[in-house]
């Protein structure tokens, strides 16, 4: 259980005392970067703005090269425009986590094909942003129904995306905040999505996607943690 720093054993695997609870995007539609209005709130938003981006493929988000990118500080990726920040409440108890985490967007491009990608990310009382999990979650846009067939978007049509973070046991402690980061690329962890929707063995044609994400009643965008029941004290 990383955030603690310990093993714990369970009779079972997921936990029995794990409950799915999701915790929702918020923003007046500037969630743009670590000085954007992103926030997480377990309520469900009402009546919302979108958040808008520019996705780039020849200006990826750029991952750690020097080893592996896992526990890294994200501050520096948090400072651009085309990386969405959404951030909770300072904690007054922990939330532990323990199994299976996902995300879920409701999101629209002008691309026939383009990435979204999720990270869960540790914000420490000094401001380290520390990433959790052993990867950033992406979804292809093509394979968003299953990667038995690929299927291209109608461009500008609001599309759920899936995103598998995979299985995560950390403990966010009192004091801290959690974090979700939106974007559409981390490179060289993953290849730059050329968003032509060509062909991706062959493709050399490049194309700026604008994506939307909306998080309002009908399309709640958010990401739904694996929290770990606390026992009630008498």
């Amino acid at each position: 259980m990383t955030g603690e720093n310990r093993w714990k054993d369970f009779d079972a695997y997921p936990p029995k005392q794990v409950a799915e609870r999701s915790l929702y995007l918020h923003s007046g539609g500037r969630a743009n970067s670590l000085v954007g209005d992103g926030k997480l709130a377990w309520d469900p938003p009402a009546a919302e703005p979108p958040d808008r981006y520019t996705y780039d493929p020849q200006q990826p988000v750029p991952t750690e090269t020097d080893g592996a990118p896992y526990a890294r500080d994200q501050r520096q990726v948090e400072r651009r425009d085309d990386v969405l920040v959404f951030t909770g409440e300072v904690l007054t108890e922990p939330v532990e986590i323990i199994g299976a985490v996902t995300a879920t967007l409701h999101a629209a491009t002008d691309a026939r094909d383009t990435d979204f990608l999720a990270k869960l990310v540790d914000v420490y009382p000094d401001g380290r942003a520390v990433l959790l999990g052993s990867r950033t979650g992406i979804r292809r846009a093509r394979y968003r129904h299953g990667y038995e067939r690929e299927e291209l978007l109608t461009p500008n049509q609001v599309e759920s995306y899936r995103i598998e973070l995979f299985d995560i046991a950390h403990s966010f402690q009192p004091g801290h905040r959690i974090r979700v980061e939106i974007s559409s690329s981390a490179a060289p962890m993953y290849n730059p999505n050329q968003n032509t929707g060509n062909p991706v063995a062959t493709d050399t044609e490049w194309k700026t996607a604008h994506q939307i994400i909306y998080h309002d009643r009908a399309r709640a965008s958010a990401i739904t943690l694996p929290v770990v029941s606390r026992p009630s004290v008498p």
